[in-house]
């Protein structure tokens, strides 16, 4: 079994095995999730995002 985990939180490097984990900045999705809002709400359309994120191979995948 593998086991992932979601935003490289400290804890991930301390488990044993050390977890893997998806790397994603909290700041990136909040603006965009802000900005597609606040588009929605003037009545504009909003396009689906797809934002970067980064897989941090550890122990436990």
């Amino acid at each position: 079994m593998a086991v992932v985990g979601f935003d490289d939180s400290q804890m991930a490097k301390l488990t044993r095995p050390p977890l893997t984990t998806i790397l994603s900045t909290a700041t990136g999705l909040a603006e965009t999730a802000v900005e597609m809002l606040t588009a929605l709400l003037r009545g504009d359309p909003v396009d689906p995002v797809v934002l970067p994120t980064e897989l941090i191979r550890r122990g436990s995948a």
